[in-house]
This record gives C-alpha cells, structure tokens and sequence, in this order.
C-alpha cells in the first residue's frame, strides 16, 4: 500500500525483528546509486506494535543482542522476502503433531521463494 502511494516505507531485515524503516523523500526514484541504506532511514516502525524508534534504539538493541551491524539489514526486502519471512514465523506457531503438516507446507513456501529470489 505504501508502494501504491508513494510513501518511502518498507519492511528491512533486522535480525529477529519485524520492523518497517522509514527513507528519505525521492528514495525510490534512486535505488541505485544508494551507498549506505541506514543513512536514508529517518525512522523505524515496528510492524507488529506500531511503536516508532529512532537509531539510537535500533542500536541499542544491536548492541544489547551482541549483534554486528551490517548495512544489509537497511536495505528494503523484496516482496518474495516478505512473504518467505512471514511463511517462516507462521511455522514456528505449528509446534503440535496434528498441525505438522501445515508447519511442512509453510517450510516448502519458504523454501520455494528463497530459490526465486537468488
């Protein structure tokens, strides 16, 4: 919807996290040329609460985690990776014998797009 619209939101890989960055205006007119995804961030939201932070907070949990900052992290995920992701959270919900299967088919999903994305 973001997309759709024009606003510079989009979901990036934070490790174990679930967190949509806010760009800078123009973002998507120059993908390109981008040198450092972090610095065209200017803030974060996080997906499943709403709660807006700043980098101060994101480092701040990098650092409490142990977590070596990467720039990968900033860059925005394909639609492919956005769904493989939430394939493979909805999975880890599957944890019973009688829902094995589903967790299975989610796995496969998961899987499938990894394999489209390289």
């Amino acid at each position: 919807l973001c997309e759709m619209l024009e606003i510079p939101i989009l979901q990036i890989s934070v490790p174990d996290q679930n967190i949509l960055a806010c760009f800078q205006r123009g973002f998507f007119e120059n993908t390109e040329n981008i040198q450092s995804y972090q610095a065209q961030i200017l803030f974060y939201i996080d997906a499943t609460t709403g709660t807006l932070y700043g980098q101060y907070d994101l480092d701040k949990y990098f650092q409490q985690y142990h977590i070596p900052k990467k720039d990968s992290y900033f860059k925005p995920l394909s639609h492919q990776m956005i769904i493989r992701n939430m394939a493979k959270e909805l999975a880890k919900c599957y944890l019973s014998a009688r829902d094995l299967e589903r967790k299975k088919d989610l796995d496969k999903i998961a899987n499938l797009l990894i394999c489209k994305e390289k």
